[in-house]
């Protein structure tokens, strides 16, 4: 309830300032880690009550250029300035190598249907497109987003979707999606052997539909509840997905709210370390601290500066024994694990200056080195 307040508040505030940075549109994206979650919340945070919220089903990044352009055009939603965009991690930027949704696919369809290269493959296309979905697609998904597509189309004079066709086209592997699409279809019609898997030629496709999304979304805040639990957001490596993410989160002017009770895991337990090998919290620490402050985390420490003591050092109690008043002390860490060292007694005093000579004088090894990557 409290995060979901302190969110609410960075909207109405953020808003104002791009009201009098004269914006059009004011585009919220709530991320967060579920779509049960996402569809109680979102609600909550329709400040204007102007968004038509609905489902958030078709919550899927491929899909968003649909919603985008639905949106932005809009009366109601233009009315309250604000438009709200749901996305769930699982579902929003996950591309596995399954087929995608119905939904998905259908609207994929409705646009590739539209472009010169493919009007006379239709129905292989359709085809290929339907996957194991026979029912569902022939029931509703088809029509239904070739009937959204076209509202859209006559709603956007055109505009809508021939700027999704125009990405499309100067996607930079296009062409050899195409070919490779093309190839597919052929072969498939023939019954011949398949040179890729069908999952594989849909991912390709999911995966550009996505970018294309990504780069029509110029989310002015973004908004990430819960976000440890999905820690690929604050990546920053060159997988399809880190690349995915870090495109969408760093965008020219978004402003970025991070919201979360347990940010990352305060301590590793021996057992743990022993176990993974690994000190867990000081990684997660520094993911969270290299996502803040990009680059500029650098600056805090220098990692030849820096000792993280091995684990069996870190048990000697007597020496590098940390203070809680929980066990007693008239100093130290609380419940938060938070410690201004600022109280006026003489042991503080007497803690500091030990544990300053021992941290001056440590010479023992330095698992910073033994894990350094």
């Amino acid at each position: 309830m409290g995060k979901t307040l302190i969110a609410r508040g960075a909207i109405v505030k953020t808003a104002r300032l791009r009201i009098e940075e004269k914006d059009d549109l004011f585009k919220v994206i709530y991320i967060c880690s579920n779509q049960n979650i996402a569809n109680q919340n979102i609600r909550k945070l329709d400040v204007t009550g102007k968004n038509a919220i609905g489902s958030v089903s078709d919550t899927r990044l491929s899909m968003q250029h649909l919603k985008i352009s639905e949106q932005e055009n809009d009366p109601q939603i233009k009315e309250g300035y604000i438009q709200l965009i749901p996305l769930t991690p699982e579902t929003s930027f996950s591309m596995t190598s399954g087929g995608g949704s119905v939904q998905e696919r259908a609207l994929m369809y409705a646009i590739l249907r539209r472009m010169p290269d493919f009007k006379g493959h239709a129905a292989s296309l359709e085809k290929f497109m339907i996957m194991d979905a026979v029912k569902a697609w022939d029931g509703w998904a088809k029509w239904n987003f070739e009937n959204r597509v076209e509202e859209c189309e006559k709603m956007t004079k055109g505009v809508y979707p021939q700027n999704v066709i125009e990405k499309i086209l100067n996607y930079q592997e296009y062409e050899s999606i195409r070919d490779m699409l093309l190839n597919h279809l052929h072969e498939r019609r023939y019954n011949k052997q398949l040179t890729y898997s069908n999952y594989y030629v849909m991912n390709k496709l999911r995966v550009m539909f996505a970018r294309i999304s990504v780069s029509m979304l110029e989310p002015d805040l973004v908004i990430m509840d819960e976000f440890q639990r999905f820690k690929f957001l604050l990546s920053s490596d060159d997988s399809e997905l880190g690349i995915l993410a870090h495109s969408f989160l760093s965008g020219h002017d978004t402003r970025v709210l991070l919201l979360s009770a347990t940010p990352y895991k305060l301590y590793s337990t021996l057992e743990e370390i022993d176990e993974n090998q690994l000190d867990e919290h000081y990684a997660e620490f520094f993911q969270v601290m290299n996502f803040l402050f990009d680059d500029e985390v650098k600056d805090i420490a220098n990692s030849y500066d820096c000792v993280l003591l091995p684990a069996g050092n870190r048990s000697r109690k007597v020496q590098w024994e940390v203070p809680r008043k929980s066990n007693g002390w008239a100093y130290g860490f609380r419940r938060a694990n938070v410690w201004y060292a600022s109280e006026e007694d003489s042991r503080l005093q007497d803690y500091l200056t030990r544990l300053v000579k021992q941290i001056d004088e440590y010479d023992g090894e330095n698992w910073i080195d033994k894990y350094a990557e």
